[in-house]
């Protein structure tokens, strides 16, 4: 009996050695809701016209959305967590100004909407839209209204320059994005502006 009991014990602890250092995968999404989604335009590569303060014309080329899914994990872990992000390329083509936009879901569903400058080296992003509380969700209520450079903006994001970026070889000020047309307007650090014509 004794015999038994002492096999039967090994057996289990065995059995339970071997199903507990498993894990059953679970996957983790973080996807875009219907707003963010519909926040970038461009779904297809455009050439747009920007007029300066001076009212001469200046070309610049949005390039198509895209759409990325990713996964955050480099292990082989129980958890797999996937992020959505949407994404585009801008640039002057006569100016050295090439600027990239993304919005992305990031670990507990919060969301990041960054410009960054291009031509600046660095991990911090250069322009950066600050949600009043960021662990929100982006949603309608986020859309402000300005007035720049003698222009009026209603229904927009408004980036700055963030105080986190070490250059001072920034062009721009502020930037204003619309979830309909895209970047409208660009204030320069120098005083000058391009607005979308």
């Amino acid at each position: 009996m004794k015999k038994i009991n002492c096999t039967f014990l090994i057996t289990m602890f065995v059995m339970l050695f071997f199903v507990g250092c498993g894990c059953k995968q679970e996957t983790v999404r973080y996807s875009l809701n219907s707003f963010e989604k519909s926040i970038i335009p461009y779904n297809e590569t455009k050439l747009l016209e920007y007029k300066d303060e001076n009212g001469e014309i200046i070309v610049a080329t949005a390039s198509k959305k895209e759409v990325l899914t990713q996964s955050l994990n480099e292990d082989e872990g129980c958890v797999s967590t996937i992020i959505e992000s949407e994404f585009f390329d801008f640039s002057f083509n006569n100016l050295n100004i090439n600027l990239f936009v993304k919005i992305e879901k990031t670990y507990n569903n919060k969301t990041t909407f960054e410009i960054r400058d291009n031509n600046i080296e660095g991990q911090v992003p250069s322009y950066l839209y600050t949600f009043d509380n960021f662990d929100v969700q982006v949603s309608e209520q986020d859309l402000t209204n300005i007035s720049i450079d003698g222009f009026e903006y209603t229904g927009v994001f408004i980036f700055k320059l963030s105080p986190n970026s070490t250059s001072t070889d920034s062009k721009f000020e502020t930037i204003v994005f619309s979830p309909q047309q895209g970047i409208v307007h660009l204030k320069m650090r120098s005083g000058g502006y391009l607005k979308l014509n």
